[in-house]
């Protein structure tokens, strides 16, 4: 009977970026290109009325 360690390591090319914990995540401002506003929203998902030139 053989038996395998559980720690072998995974296949393929190794990770370069170490996973950041919650507290360093922050979140980028994205400007809509529908209203112009800095948010985190875009203009798939806005909700703003159309802005007349």
């Amino acid at each position: 009977m053989y038996i395998t360690s559980p720690c072998e390591e995974a296949p393929g090319r190794p990770r370069v970026k170490r996973f950041k914990s919650v507290g360093e995540v922050e979140k980028k401002l994205i400007r809509c290109g529908r209203c112009g506003k800095m948010g985190t929203h875009n203009k798939l998902s806005c909700t703003e009325p159309l802005v007349q030139q």
